[in-house]
């Protein structure tokens, strides 16, 4: 599996039927169109408005903010130190919150507040064990400090409590790959990502988030519910189908503070924002709730660029916009990294296929 994936701009896919098509973008002949989010037939009688720089539609009850005015707060406990666990509407009567968008956002209490607090003096003292990863964002591997078993092991009953929240049984589970993300200012965009193979293992995986400094937006999580052709297939025209949903239009961020959290499962998107604070470093704490105790479990991060690759084919336009589009990110010089030079000779080559070598080079 590829490290890197990238994401391009609103794609449309067509149909066989010249009449009545799966382009998103336009209405269609019929007098219907289909919706920029999920993807599904508006009906006549269906509430929608525009949507998205390219034109198309979609559901207002897609697009509509799910955080905010309206939300229910659900917490674990009546205890005043648990978790406040934000949960993004849902409009089904069968399945969770949870369960349908894969992630909540989570209000922090006293103790993650504590733990947002300690995670900024130790990123000021820490020096040894860090990378600079995506979005020229610091990488500080707690794991192996010593004196920070006793941080560690209430990061981790904190994860697993938020866990146990929606229902998840963390008896046989580990919280593994604890770190520190430092990003500084104007730094920390990344790509659409995942944080695990596009697999359905990947769903029983979850990743958490801890705020830690001040000024600070949250991780970018989809407005649509969890969708499995665009997590889990790997059939070339089921993905092109959905790859619109890989725009990060479809995304949310918002404003946090020290303590507040967000948990997701690695078959989610997601993508880390722009540190907007104009003094001072943003400070995250990150872990992994796995049933494996083993390291290093987000090592093959999926971008989408590849995405976009096996959904349209490695010598399509598709493939090539996708390559310029996120030329910030070198997705062709990761390509050589992890896969060799034929296949970085065969993102070039349809670079200067459809004429875009230059762009991606600029």
């Amino acid at each position: 599996m590829l490290t890197s994936f990238v994401v391009m701009l609103l794609m449309s896919v067509g149909s066989g039927d010249a009449a009545i098509s799966r382009d998103c973008t336009k209405k269609q002949s019929d007098g219907h169109w289909w919706c920029l989010i999920c993807s599904h037939r508006i009906g006549s009688r269906e509430r929608s408005r525009p949507s998205g720089d390219k034109g198309g539609r979609a559901h207002i009850s897609c697009i509509q903010p799910r955080i905010g005015a309206g939300q229910k707060a659900v917490t674990r406990s009546k205890r005043s130190s648990s978790p406040s666990v934000q949960l993004p509407a849902t409009r089904s009567r069968t399945r969770s919150p949870f369960e349908e968008y894969g992630y909540i956002r989570v209000k922090g209490n006293d103790r993650s507040r504590q733990l947002a607090w300690e995670a900024v003096q130790i990123s000021r003292r820490a020096s040894k064990h860090s990378s600079v990863i995506a979005g020229n964002v610091r990488q500080f591997d707690i794991s192996v400090m010593d004196h920070l078993r006793d941080f560690m092991g209430r990061w981790s009953n904190l994860l697993k409590e938020v866990a146990e929240s929606v229902g998840i049984d963390t008896k046989d589970m580990f919280v593994v790959d604890p770190k520190l993300l430092v990003a500084p200012p104007k730094y920390g965009q990344q790509a659409v990502h995942w944080d695990g193979p596009r697999h359905r293992t990947s769903a029983t995986k979850f990743t958490g988030i801890l705020y830690c400094s001040n000024g600070s937006m949250s991780t970018s999580l989809p407005r649509f519910p969890a969708n499995d052709i665009l997590s889990f297939s790997d059939d070339s025209s089921e993905m092109a189908s959905v790859s619109h949903l890989l725009d990060p239009i479809h995304y949310d961020s918002q404003s946090v503070h020290p303590g507040d959290l967000v948990f997701f499962r690695h078959s989610i998107p997601h993508f880390g924002v722009r540190n907007i604070c104009e003094q001072g470093d943003r400070v995250v704490l990150f872990g992994i709730l796995s049933s494996s105790n083993a390291s290093m479990q987000d090592a093959v991060q999926v971008f989408p660029w590849l995405y976009i690759g096996a959904a349209f084919g490695w010598s399509s336009i598709e493939f090539a916009k996708a390559l310029v589009e996120y030329k910030a990110y070198s997705p062709v010089q990761r390509i050589q990294k992890d896969e060799g030079d034929s296949e970085k000779d065969a993102c070039l080559n349809c670079l200067q296929r459809w004429k875009l070598f230059a762009s991606y080079h600029s």
